[in-house]
């Protein structure tokens, strides 16, 4: 008889279905972190890039659109060979880049309040697909998951 009032007999296999039972839960957890982890940190670079995108469009009024995405895509997936560092895959990125600037104030259109009352921003969206490992499509029935990131700065900014 044991000390607590339980049959030895009936605990002797318990201790062999916990770690049966343990083991592979704390295995599945380690996993998902990871696995958040790696969306956490793409989700922060989505939106450094959508910063940097909003910069580049304040500071360099000459950049198009065209340029202001090249760039960004540059930054984000870091295409040359010396960059170290977290890349992220091209193929499955999108960027949005919106420009309105700013109309140059003149002598003839100096009094018209449509020039101050400007609501329009210049944006950057940025989104990323995230692909599924096999396994985890069948849980959640979905091919990958979509982050993504924006940034605005006013239109009148960076002339």
């Amino acid at each position: 008889m044991s000390v607590c009032g339980g049959n030895r007999r009936q605990e002797k296999g318990q201790s062999l279905i916990e770690c049966v039972l343990f083991f592979p839960i704390i295995g599945l957890l380690c996993v998902m972190i990871s696995w958040w982890s790696d969306i956490y940190l793409s989700k922060l670079q989505l939106i450094a890039g959508a910063r940097y995108g909003t910069d580049l469009i304040y500071n360099c009024p000459q950049f198009s659109a065209t340029d202001v995405k090249n760039e960004v895509t540059n930054m984000i997936c870091r295409q040359s060979a010396n960059d170290k560092g977290r890349r992220l895959l091209e193929d499955d990125i999108k960027i949005v880049v919106s420009i309105n600037r700013f109309p140059k104030i003149t002598a003839t259109n100096a009094v018209d309040v449509s020039l101050i009352t400007n609501k329009d921003t210049c944006s950057v969206g940025i989104w990323y697909e995230i692909h599924l490992c096999p396994w985890l499509k069948n849980i959640i029935g979905k091919d990958g998951i979509t982050i993504s990131a924006r940034s605005e700065v006013l239109a009148g900014t960076g002339i």
